[in-house]
């Protein structure tokens, strides 16, 4: 697994679910028409969601609020300068700050009315800074 999976770990109130298979990730990368990072795809096998200390990663469950296929959509009709290969990592629910990724493992966030700025070039170095 990816050093992600071992930075969230060791978070203050860590919680996860259930991973889900390769085919579940691959239909979810079909329906948002992209790939998901190598980072993010080890994180989904091994937890599905995750969430720690005041974050909630978004995932594959069952829940629209935190699923990455729905957060995705909804958040590319608020924000269309996003790029269509960035898919939603976190709503912050702060100033609706948003955290993106593209397949190569970069990490953008967003603000209303702005263009996704890099923040990081992978989930494990911005999340090891981050909190």
């Amino acid at each position: 697994m990816s050093d992600f999976t071992s930075v969230i770990e060791q978070k203050k109130a860590f919680h996860s679910l259930k991973g889900v298979t390769i085919e579940t990730i691959k239909e979810a990368e079909e329906k948002l028409g992209l790939k998901f990072a190598k980072e993010y795809t080890d994180y989904l096998q091994k937890y599905g969601v995750a969430s720690f200390f005041g974050h909630e990663l978004t995932g594959l469950c069952t829940s629209a609020r935190l699923n990455v296929v729905d957060v995705t959509i909804d958040e590319r009709q608020y924000n269309q300068e996003v790029p269509q290969q960035l898919y939603v990592v976190e709503e912050t629910n702060f100033d609706n700050v948003v955290v993106w990724q593209d397949a190569a493992g970069v990490v953008y966030k967003t603000a209303p009315g702005e263009k996704a700025k890099k923040v990081g070039t992978s989930l494990a170095e911005f999340y090891s800074v981050e909190v």
